[in-house]
């Protein structure tokens, strides 16, 4: 399965062209500091991370029965994500993580997701409950990274669906552009 994985990867990321991509500057490693976040409503505690399109979701309106917390942060690789999980996630006990991430990563011109997945395994090793959000491709000016999104979305769906975790297919959710902070 590994072996026809990377094939279809392989595949799928040479269609692209390679050189019609410009990425942009590499992601670092550098933590980025959260923006100072309470807990809202009450119930089961979920949390919230990734970059901006979890960051842009109102939680209060679509989770009024349940404390929610977002640490999302808008322009953040999976590297930034995982470099502070333990600290914004982690540290403060959900039942729930809903996470996502992989687009900003795409769009700097690095496409594995190791990072998402350390830190789903991180939070399966801590026995909390995880639900991947898919990423895609939030507007028309990127359509030509249409085939990498699909190489990642094939990874991830494989990966969540090895190791028993939740997957919500957010390919094609045909978002306008300019709805959330980072202008995405």
């Amino acid at each position: 399965m590994k072996a026809m994985l990377a094939v279809i990867l392989s595949v799928v990321l040479s269609a692209c062209g390679g050189g019609n991509v410009t990425p942009l500057p590499p992601c670092s490693f550098d933590e980025g500091l959260a923006t100072p976040v309470t807990w809202s409503g009450s119930g089961a505690k979920l949390v919230f991370t990734g970059d901006s399109i979890m960051m842009g979701f109102n939680l209060a309106l679509y989770f009024p029965n349940y404390q929610t917390l977002n640490v999302a942060i808008a322009g953040q690789c999976t590297t930034q994500v995982n470099a502070r999980f333990d600290r914004d996630v982690l540290s403060n006990s959900p039942d729930v993580i809903v996470m996502n991430g992989g687009i900003n990563d795409i769009l700097k011109g690095q496409l594995s997701t190791a990072y998402l997945k350390e830190s789903i395994l991180k939070a399966k090793e801590a026995g909390v409950r995880v639900i991947v959000v898919g990423t895609y491709l939030p507007g028309p000016e990127i359509d030509h990274l249409t085939n990498i999104v699909a190489a990642w979305t094939i990874d991830m769906v494989a990966f969540t669906t090895a190791n028993n975790i939740e997957y919500i297919d957010n390919t094609y959710q045909g978002v306008t552009s300019g709805l959330l902070p980072d202008g995405i």
